[in-house]
């Protein structure tokens, strides 16, 4: 009978949730394990934008993932400290078999966890200053991707979508008209259905987009049928519909809900206080 080594079951562990178990020789155990905690990891990705919103969502993920893998660590050791495992070398126990499984977890992880993980949700980095000041350059945004399976395209939103011109390129801009409604912009006052919008987040230059002339007046004309009209808050410098025209909403990616990251390249510095920001 071989002795199991605690901070080896804890390093496999690491590597790949319940490998730890298998070095104990309970290959079906840890198999249970790393599916319970694929699981968990998924579900914590999803339900807390729905549950307790940005950026409470982070910490929950975060410590709720952590603490599972933290927890099947500990199993594997308790399990040998109390000598629970009554261990006799397995036939897949193999440093050989080992290495195979966590490559074999790590190509899990990217081929079925890491794109479900995407598809509910998905940073971006802003580069550019069309949604200042909402936004600022240097901002990485979380948008929640499934957040319009549950509810309607809203006015106010700010959302990350393909880019009509260039399907390769994602951006992001503020949904100011959805289908069916009359819009019309007059130099800086915006209409929907005859009445002005009231736009705390809209911003200004000190002169026309082009510099010479009034700002240019839009519509009134009436939004198709699954179309969006957007604008970038930062709006005499902002490329949105009123340059290249509705944007479909099939091309719509997420909901941009909040700020986890922000580093000012100018100052060379993070922007603490913007992190952990919701966007409103």
């Amino acid at each position: 009978m071989r002795v199991r080594k605690p901070w080896i079951a804890v390093l496999l562990t690491l590597g790949c949730p319940g490998l730890g178990h298998v070095y104990l020789g309970q290959a079906a155990r840890g198999v249970t394990l790393f599916c319970a905690v694929t699981l968990v990891a998924l579900l914590l990705a999803f339900l807390p934008f729905r549950l307790v919103g940005f950026p409470l969502n982070l910490p929950l993920t975060l410590v709720g993932t952590l603490g599972g893998v933290v927890g099947i660590a500990g199993d594997a050791v308790r399990r040998i400290n109390r000598h629970e495992v009554e261990f006799r070398p397995k036939t897949y126990n193999r440093w050989y078999v080992y290495v195979l499984l966590l490559l074999a977890g790590w190509i899990a992880q990217e081929v079925i966890t890491r794109p479900m993980l995407r598809a509910c949700t998905q940073a971006f980095r802003i580069p550019s200053g069309s949604m200042i000041s909402t936004l600022a350059i240097g901002d990485h945004v979380l948008a929640d991707k499934a957040a319009y399976a549950f509810a309607p395209i809203r006015r106010g939103d700010v959302i990350v979508y393909r880019y009509p011109r260039d399907e390769t390129r994602s951006l992001l801009h503020r949904v100011i008209g959805v289908s069916g409604e009359t819009l019309e912009i007059r130099g800086t006052a915006v209409f929907i259905n005859g009445t002005r919008l009231d736009e705390p987040y809209a911003q200004y230059g000190d002169w026309p987009v082009q510099r010479f002339g009034e700002r240019p007046t839009v519509g009134p004309l009436t939004i198709p049928a699954n179309q969006l009209f957007i604008l970038g808050d930062n709006r005499d410098h902002s490329m949105d519909s009123r340059v290249w025209g509705f944007l479909d909403a099939a091309q719509v990616e997420g909901k941009v809900v909040g700020i986890y990251f922000s580093w000012d390249a100018d100052a060379g510095r993070v922007r603490w206080a913007r992190i952990g920001r919701p966007v409103r």
